[in-house]
Formats: C-alpha cells, structure tokens, sequence
C-alpha cells in the first residue's frame, strides 16, 4: 500500500508537537509563560501581519516552514524523499524579555523545541532529526532568530495515472 502522507500532515504533527513540548513547559516551569508564545504554520495564515502581530504584542513566536524535498531515488517507480525545513523561534527582547528574567530567552526556546523534536514520529516519515541551528541576530529590527534546520525521510510512490 503506497504511503498517502502529504507534507500537511508533516507540518500538522510538528506543529502539534511544538505545542506538547510548550504545554509540558508550562506545566514545569509556570512562571515562564510558555503558553503565551505563539506558533505558526507558514502556509497556514497571513504569515506577515500574524509575525508582526505577535512580535510588536507578545515578543515571542515560533514558525514552522513549508518543507522542501530532493529525490534521493534514481529509479522512476517511487521517490525517495529526503525532507528538510526549518523551525524559527523569534524573540524580540524588549518585548518578551521582564526584570527580573523569568521568562525563557530565544535560545532556551530554540534549545527546548530542539530536543523536542529530535526523534519524534510523525505517521508516514521516518523520526525527525535535527540536523543544526543558526543565531541570526536583526539588530536593526531589535530582534533575533533561531533557525533550527529538521530533516526527515519518507518513500512513496508516484500516484496511478
């Protein structure tokens, strides 16, 4: 039986899993208002207005990527998909940030949902791995990024024509 999965179903089950490790947070560490930090699926919303909403009011978000793909299969019976996107965990910390800190900083988070996701299982991809993550610091919009890079694998074959 072919593999039916899509690549909503990818982002769905990290999206679901981004929020249980939020959620577990919470539970864990209640004064770090993990359950206030917004999550995103780039396709699902407009994306634009709904990271700017989030940074400027609550100064913390995460955004889950589209995925992108390379076959890694010359045959032309199936497609060896082999999966990347990416996982951003913004912070603007004038916003975000309190005094005394007790709320988590972007690494904590990035490092959090990292750990999170290395491993996890999603139906229909082999278990996701982490492959690295990358500061990027945007001084002029007094903000800073993580970009937590994910791999997966997923072997389907072509639909019947």
């Amino acid at each position: 039986m072919p593999n039916l999965q899509t690549f909503d179903d990818l982002t769905n089950g990290v999206n679901a899993r981004v929020n249980q490790v939020l959620a577990a947070m919470q539970l864990a560490i209640p004064a770090g208002n993990w359950n206030q930090i917004g999550v995103l699926v780039q396709d699902a919303h407009d994306v634009t207005t709904e990271i700017e909403t989030a940074i400027l009011k609550i100064g913390m978000l995460i955004m889950i990527n589209m995925p992108s793909f390379r076959n890694q299969n010359l045959l032309a019976t199936q497609i060896n998909a082999k999966i990347s996107f990416i996982v951003e965990v913004g912070e603007k910390p004038i916003t975000w940030r309190n005094n005394p800190l007790t709320l988590p900083t972007a690494k904590t988070v990035a490092q959090t949902i990292a750990r999170g996701l290395q491993g996890f299982n999603v139906t229909g991809f082999e278990p996701l791995r982490v492959v690295d993550g990358e500061f990027i610091n945007l001084s002029k919009d007094k903000r800073q990024v993580y970009s937590i890079h994910v791999e997966t694998q997923q072997i389907f074959a072509p639909p019947p024509v």
